[in-house]
C-alpha cells in the first residue's frame, strides 16, 4: 500500500498546483519504467474522477504537457524510439483540452482558454529545441506536431477573444514578441530554420491579434447598445 501511494502522489499532480507556465512539469516515471503502465493507469482513473468541463480540460492540458516532458526526456536520454508515440499522444491530450475549453461558456472558457494559450506558448519552443535531438528521419514528425502545437495555441486565442478581446489580443501580441526573441537567439546560435520558424510564428500572431482587434471593433459597431452599458455600469 505505500508503494501504490508513493506512486500516485507521483503520478497524479494536482490541477490547483501547476508549474510555471515557462516551463514543462518534471515527467516522472518514463516509458522505459517498468511502472510506466501504472502511471498511466492512474492517469485514466484521474481523468474519469475528475467532475466539470473546466479542470478536465485543465487536466486533459496537463496531460498533453506530461507527455510533451516525457518525449524531451526520452530525445535527452537517446531513445527517440518512443518520441514519436509520446508526441502523437501530446497532439490528441492538446486537442481534447481545446475540445473541452470551446465547450464551456462564461468566464470559465475565458480562463480555461487563457491556460491553454499561455501554456502551449511555452511547448513551441521546447519542440524546436526537440527538433535538434531526433535523427534526421523523425524531423518532419516534431514539425507537424510543432504546427499542431500552434493551431491549439491560437485556437485557443479565438475561443478566450470571444469573451475577452483584448486580453486575447495583448497575449497574442506578447507572443509575437517572444518568438521575436526566439529568432533572435536561434539567428545568434546559427540555428538558421529555427530562427525562420520562429519569425513565421511573428507574422502570424500579429496577424491575429489584428483579426481579434478587427473582429471586436466591428462587434461594438452592431452593438453600441452594448457597449454603452457596460459604460454605465463603469460609471456607477
Amino acid at each position: 500500500m505505500a508503494i501504490l501511494a508513493l506512486l500516485l502522489v507521483s503520478i497524479i499532480p494536482s490541477v490547483y498546483g501547476q508549474q510555471n507556465d515557462n516551463q514543462l512539469p518534471d515527467p516522472g516515471i518514463l516509458p522505459d519504467n517498468q511502472f510506466y503502465g501504472l502511471k498511466r493507469f492512474f492517469e485514466g482513473v484521474w481523468i474519469s474522477l475528475t467532475f466539470g468541463d473546466d479542470l478536465k480540460a485543465l487536466r486533459t492540458l496537463e496531460l498533453a504537457q506530461t507527455r510533451l516532458a516525457e518525449a524531451h526526456a526520452m530525445a535527452s536520454a537517446e531513445k527517440p524510439e518512443f518520441v514519436g508515440t509520446l508526441l502523437n499522444q501530446y497532439t490528441e491530450e492538446l486537442a481534447n483540452a481545446n475540445k473541452l475549453a470551446a465547450s464551456l461558456t462564461d468566464d470559465k472558457k475565458a480562463v480555461v482558454s487563457e491556460r491553454i494559450a499561455i501554456a502551449t506558448t511555452q511547448h513551441i519552443p521546447i519542440l524546436d529545441n526537440l527538433e535538434q535531438k531526433v535523427p534526421e528521419g523523425a524531423k518532419p514528425m516534431i514539425i507537424a506536431v510543432r504546427e499542431n502545437s500552434i493551431k491549439g495555441n491560437m485556437q485557443a486565442l479565438k475561443d478566450l477573444a470571444s469573451k475577452n478581446p483584448q486580453k486575447a489580443a495583448d497575449i497574442a501580441m506578447d507572443l509575437a514578441k517572444g518568438r521575436a526573441d526566439d529568432a533572435s537567439e536561434a539567428a545568434r546560435d546559427g540555428h538558421q530554420k529555427e530562427a525562420l520558424k520562429a519569425i513565421e510564428d511573428v507574422k502570424a500572431y500579429k496577424d491575429l491579434a489584428d483579426q481579434i482587434k478587427t473582429t471586436s471593433k466591428d462587434a461594438e459597431k452592431h452593438d453600441p447598445e452594448g457597449k454603452k452599458s457596460d459604460n454605465s455600469t463603469r460609471g456607477h
